[in-house]
């Protein structure tokens, strides 16, 4: 069953991207995700969208947005959650791609909600 352009995925990787980023393994979470990314492993929004946010709540929003664009490659469609994500990270590096974040989730028919402000204004925050 296919849902926004994307595939179903092994149920037993969902755990890899909701625990190993919160355990400060960084550099172990770059190395398999690269590795799951190009044997086509990730390959639903729910996967793609965890290991982005992981990936921006732990400083490293250069590879969330590698994978990003590889999430888009493979047809697989962001959610609000997925940008969400995205606009956290940069928030809280400083970077001010935010607004135009914003602006591609509009143009894609996503409108922001709570949990994007709130991402926002969190993002802000830490990043001062």
């Amino acid at each position: 069953m296919e849902e926004n352009g994307c595939s179903r995925v092994l149920k037993s990787t969902m755990p890899f991207y909701m625990v190993w980023p919160k355990h400060n393994q960084l550099g172990e979470v770059k190395k398999v995700c690269k590795k799951m990314v190009n044997q086509g492993l990730v390959s639903n929004v729910i996967t793609y969208t965890s290991l982005i946010d992981g990936l921006c709540k732990n400083g490293s929003t250069d590879l969330a947005f590698r994978i990003f664009h590889e999430m888009r490659e493979r047809d697989c469609l962001p959610n609000l959650y997925t940008y969400s994500s995205l606009i956290f990270g940069l928030c809280q590096e400083g970077k001010a791609d935010d607004e135009r974040l914003l602006e591609e989730m509009e143009r894609e028919g996503l409108v922001p909600d709570l949990v994007t402000f709130t991402m926002l204004i969190d993002g802000l925050y830490y990043a001062r």
